[in-house]
């Protein structure tokens, strides 16, 4: 999870991330930026290994992190959520174990529609029906769309999103990731038993004008981590 400085002495938890190297974390470019532009390593923490939204918890399963440096992709434009996605840069390697490990990266020759109809696995500290964002990291199984099938579903909102570069995953009956899940891991598993990241929570659509809770009967867009390159950024992870 990410974390940002609220004060001296305390930090806000903002969104979730995905481990891809001891000294990688993957996350969505509107977690970490501002007016398009990257926000100062210096405010940003990051923890991983932890079931619970707590940054003081501790524990054996428990890593915290300094950041070293924010990437953002070259391509990222904030309103429109296009390229959002960045990377960040941990101060010191992860101490890899039983809890956290680094995921691993699909091939950037896999389509997208190969993906279609697979079952992924998406988790967050996203909003409930009584709380703003989760206590306890949570998990939802949700079947890999086709654009046809995401395009119909709201054209007002996904006409202006879907790209090569967008995944939409979710069910129009039932639960959907929603505020607080943003930065998080869309994930299948493969047949020898592994995990393969496949996207990075971007955006849910809302019930209304008004009201800023997630709709149920709409999908969700993840940046497609295949169709995604790093520009600019190292690559060391």
């Amino acid at each position: 999870s990410i974390w940002q400085r609220a004060s001296r002495t305390t930090h806000v938890y903002v969104c979730g991330g995905t481990l891809v190297s001891e000294l990688y974390v993957l996350t969505a470019g509107h977690c970490v930026s501002k007016d398009g532009n990257a926000l100062n390593e210096r405010l940003l923490a990051v923890q991983l290994g932890s079931v619970r939204q707590n940054l003081l918890l501790g524990g054996s399963t428990v890593q915290n992190f300094a950041v070293a440096d924010v990437f953002l992709h070259e391509q990222f434009i904030e309103r429109s959520f296009q390229a959002d996605i960045a990377l960040l840069a941990l101060r010191t390697k992860a101490n890899v174990d039983e809890f956290v490990r680094p995921i691993c990266l699909p091939m950037k020759s896999e389509d997208a529609g190969q993906l279609t109809g697979r079952e992924a696995v998406t988790v967050g500290f996203g909003m409930t029906e009584s709380a703003p964002t989760s206590d306890q990291l949570r998990q939802l199984r949700v079947p890999i769309v086709d654009y046809v099938t995401c395009l119909a579903s709201n054209r007002e909102v996904f006409g202006r999103a879907l790209s090569a570069g967008i995944l939409c995953a979710g069910s129009t009956a039932g639960s959907t990731v929603c505020n607080g899940d943003s930065g998080g891991g869309l994930f299948t598993e493969e047949g020898d038993g592994s995990w393969t990241l496949r996207g990075v929570t971007s955006f849910t659509v809302q019930r209304g004008w008004n009201d800023s809770s997630c709709s149920l009967k709409d999908y969700s867009a993840f940046v497609n981590v295949a169709r995604t390159e790093m520009l600019g950024v190292p690559r060391k992870w």
